[in-house]
């Protein structure tokens, strides 16, 4: 029997990341250790040990003990914890051995998480794992190890474009592309059949663009890749889309807004219909805010839920929602043909990953309208540019009537900008928030988009809207980022500049230029919130106030309309009964001209009468009677 075999192993329930050992590792095959579920790890004082999901494995305790060449402590963990610890350990050493794609100095910050995103199952490649790149092609190995770094670097996409003499290795991180790496032009043609092979592309296919997809590995952690093959003068120019599906559930305290931001989008998520547009440029997290959204819909609230992407990017499982996920390209030919199929699946909640054309869009307003709740994206850049973006879809005449559907079914705009952080780790997202109110309905109803800026940075107190520049100016004022990265991004740096001094000129205890007296020596935010929403209440006030005077008078006009038709009506009444009474009396007196004429023939009648019955009698034994013969 064995030292092994007669001393108890161990039990460890996590290794931890110091306990670790590149140099330990590099002598022992990836596949080896993966299949037998076995690590060498480092005990206190640098005791070497080995940690076994099988106690009994001896064969593979053994061997590891042989090539490492030392004795070493046997230790059983669980298989889940070998796993990642084999992945981190990889992981380190290929860092080392991939230093050289390092991004450029040069470029402004570092890569931070990029809220990637998880897709469905659908693929059938086998994953290959970029960590096990022994005995590979040198095309193979470099594939592998930009890939490695482009999902270790939190990358999107990675953007392999050739030129005259060289070819540039691109990776957007961040919303924000970075050079990583030039290589000679000579290793174009081995880079881009390796790419072609891993996604099922035809190698020998220059000269139409092709599309195709595939599946990598880093130990456990999965992530699909979407590769577009585009000819160019200077050759084929590759994109990768980056898929990670190892993200897990994403929530919205994961994405950095702060707690009045996070009660904005909860307060949107419990309506029951309408409209709310996630707005901004290409890697500002609109896929990302979205999935977030519907993971608090489906642990919230028992609704249907029906997702329509290109590509899908996460995965959502069901929680108190139910939820269907469609891919356009896989299962469905369009956005717009999947909006419609999807009505008649009795949905609650409806996402569109991106409104690209009219008859998504079309078909967006009209399932809002009828009791859905509709979340989508657009590429714009502010609120006020994606009404118009809307409106513009329509044809022209149609412009009157798509401005009042908007008016009634749009709930929000949520428009993100990324910005460089003043310490340079990473990102930050600026927050352009603009709600539903009766201002903002009456502006979209008549056309008055320009006004609506305005009315945003007016409504921060009362409605929790912000303009793009008040969410900069708070960055600014926190420290977060910089004056001079907030005014490269603003679309209005003038009113920017002129926010940040009013701040500064009162938190100095300075009059502003122009505003002497007008604001206190100190920078006292609760006391300008407070001014904020009581000027906003009073607005509203005045605006319902006029509203409710403007239906009285509507009202009154209608009464008296009323009134005066009830009037003439009257009138014409009493005209006919007054002809009617007149007709009556002239036939009253003719009855009684008649009945005095009747009455006076009648007495003469009578008095003739008389005359005869008081004549003489007629003599005897003649005839009597009136008439003789």
């Amino acid at each position: 029997m064995t030292t092994a075999e007669r001393t108890p192993p161990r039990q460890l329930a996590r290794i931890a990341p110091e306990q670790l050992s590149a140099e330990l590792m590099r002598r022992l095959p990836l596949e080896f250790l993966k299949r037998q579920q076995a690590i060498p790890i480092l005990l206190d004082q640098d005791e070497p040990a080995v940690a076994l999901a099988d106690p009994l494995n001896l064969r593979a305790y053994d061997a590891i003990v042989g090539i490492l060449g030392r004795p070493c402590r046997r230790i059983v963990c669980p298989a889940g914890e070998i796993e990642q610890a084999i992945s981190r350990c990889y992981y380190l050493s290929s860092t080392e051995e991939a230093s050289y794609l390092t991004p450029d100095p040069r470029e402004p910050g570092q890569p931070q998480d990029a809220h990637l995103a998880a897709v469905s199952s659908t693929v059938q490649t086998r994953a290959e794992d970029l960590l096990n790149i022994a005995d590979k092609a040198p095309a193979i190995k470099l594939v592998n190890k930009v890939l490695f770094h482009a999902v270790r670097s939190r990358a999107s996409d990675v953007h392999i474009e050739p030129y005259e003499h060289e070819v540039k290795i691109r990776f957007r991180v961040d919303g924000v592309l970075r050079n990583i790496l030039t290589l000679p032009k000579s290793q174009v043609a081995p880079v881009l059949s390796r790419v072609k092979i891993m996604a099922n592309l035809n190698i020998a296919e220059h000269r139409l663009p092709q599309d195709g997809q595939s599946r990598v590995s880093i130990g456990a952690e999965l992530v699909d890749i979407r590769v577009s093959v585009v000819p160019t003068a200077s050759g084929e120019r590759i994109v990768l889309r980056l898929l990670d599906k190892g993200r897990g559930e994403l929530k919205l305290e994961e994405i950095g807004f702060g707690r009045a931001l996070l009660q904005t989008f909860r307060s949107l998520i419990g309506i029951s219909h309408g409209i709310i547009l996630i707005t901004g440029p290409t890697g500002s997290g609109k896929s990302s805010t979205l999935a977030a959204i519907m993971n608090e819909v489906i642990a919230k609230r028992l609704v249907h839920i029906v997702t329509i992407e290109d590509p899908i990017e996460f995965l959502l499982t069901d929680g108190m929602a139910a939820v269907t996920q469609r891919e356009v390209g896989a299962d469905t030919t369009s956005f717009a043909d999947a909006l419609r199929n999807a009505l008649r699946q009795d949905p609650d909640v409806i996402m569109v990953g991106e409104n690209r054309d009219l008859p998504t869009m079309s078909t967006t307003v009209t399932a809002a309208e009828t009791g859905h709740v509709v979340f989508t994206t657009l590429h714009t850049n502010s609120a006020p540019q994606t009404i118009d973006r809307v409106i513009d879809m329509f044809p022209a005449e149609q412009h009157r009537q798509v401005r009042q559907q908007l008016a009634e079914v749009l709930k929000a705009v949520i428009s993100l900008q990324l910005v460089e952080r003043a310490d340079g780790k990473g990102m930050v997202a600026a927050v352009e928030v603009l709600r539903d109110s009766p201002r903002i309905g009456k502006l979209i109803r008549e056309g008055n988009i320009g006004e609506i800026a305005e009315e945003i940075e007016r409504s921060v107190s009362y409605y929790r809207m912000q303009s793009m520049n008040q969410s900069l100016a708070a960055l600014v004022i926190n420290n977060v980022v910089s004056k001079e990265t907030a005014m490269e991004i603003s679309g209005n740096p003038g009113d920017l500049d002129l926010m940040l001094r009013k701040f500064f000129f009162a938190s100095q205890g300075s009059d502003a230029p122009g505003e002497e007296g007008s604001m206190p020596s100190n920078a006292d935010y609760s006391r300008i919130h407070k001014l904020l929403e009581v000027e906003k209440l009073y607005d509203d006030l005045q605006e319902r106030h006029r509203q409710d005077l403007t239906e009285r008078d509507e009202r009154i006009t209608q009464l008296q309309a009323e009134l005066r038709s009830r009037y003439e009506e009257d009138s014409e009444r009493d005209a006919k009964a007054q002809q009617f009474e007149e007709e009556r009396e002239r036939m009253a007196r003719g009855f009684d001209a008649q009945r005095a004429e009747y009455d006076a023939k009648i007495e003469r009648l009578q008095a003739r009468i008389r005359e005869l019955t008081q004549a003489e009698p007629a003599p005897a034994g003649r005839g009597g009677g009136l008439f003789r013969r």
